[in-house]
């Protein structure tokens, strides 16, 4: 691989349009693969949260994680061999330890960034209502508290570092799956390396989110002309949407494969320097 310090550095074009077009064009020539691995690990995700206490924690820090790594695995077979079994969706197991804790500390450190606002949302009575609903789920609880103006204000302004590192740390699970690097490492790889593309990393993954809402907008003004109609075209545009987050993690792949040579390097090494 290039090293990572030059990479930096230097600078490197990151091709969105072309990404998503590529990924589109693998996955469907994969889609049984795909869409099959999508029902299965969100039944596996479902049968976890039916388990009392631990089933939650562990889909939310164990399970899920490896299970998402999955995609970049059968994507890599696929871009490295020209096929993939069905095993390789599995692949994330072998680094459950690394993934876990890489998963806990971006939690972590999301709600240190947003500190100030569940604070406010605190004094404000939110988290008591909340708590009250997750008590008692079937029945709901008092009227939603009033938030004052202070508190949407820090919510609104807390966004702006929460979607910074969540696009900064994009590219983490892949630094930690294909060139080994632990999980602490890992994260500022990625921060280092998106944020010096950052609008571009942001612009593709917004576009994602643009497709589902550039479909959702005609789908539910039908919902409200002919609600018998409109919903099912809802639950439909909600199913597709679902079914094409196997195109997301392809294109983050091909993305990342691309910026860092990664069909090129052969050793799967990288600069343990880097800059900052």
């Amino acid at each position: 691989m290039k090293a990572f310090k030059s990479l930096i550095e230097e600078g490197f074009v990151f091709d969105s349009r072309r990404y998503i077009f590529e990924a589109w064009t693998l996955f469907k020539r994969n889609a049984a693969s795909y869409l099959g691995f999508v029902v299965l690990s969100s039944a596996i995700q479902l049968a976890l949260s039916f388990v009392p206490s631990i089933g939650s924690l562990l889909g939310t820090f164990v399970i899920s994680p490896a299970l998402g790594l999955g995609y970049y695995f059968a994507t890599h077979q696929i871009k490295t061999t020209g096929s993939a079994a069905f095993s390789d969706f599995f692949g994330g197991f072998q680094h459950i330890i690394q993934i876990s804790l890489l998963t806990l500390l971006t939690y972590a450190i999301y709600l240190l960034v947003l500190s100030p606002t569940l604070f406010n949302f605190y004094q404000a009575g939110l988290l008591e209502w909340y708590q009250q609903l997750l008590d008692n789920p079937m029945e709901m609880p008092t009227e939603l508290p009033t938030l004052p103006p202070k508190t949407t204000t820090v919510f609104f302004l807390n966004l702006i570092p929460l979607i910074f590192l969540a696009v900064a740390f994009i590219f983490s699970t892949q630094f930690l799956i294909f060139y080994r690097v632990n999980f602490l490492k890992s994260l500022e790889y990625s921060r280092l390396l998106v944020t010096r593309k950052w609008w571009s990393v942001f612009r593709m993954i917004l576009s994602f989110i643009s497709l589902f809402f550039v479909a959702y907008f005609p789908v539910a003004l039908i919902a409200t002309l002919v609600p018998s109609i409109g919903i099912f075209l809802i639950v439909l545009l909600i199913l597709a949407a679902y079914f094409l987050i196997p195109v997301v993690y392809i294109a983050l792949y091909i993305a990342f494969a691309d910026v860092t040579q990664l069909l090129i390097n052969t050793s799967e090494t990288i600069d343990s320097n880097p800059t900052s």
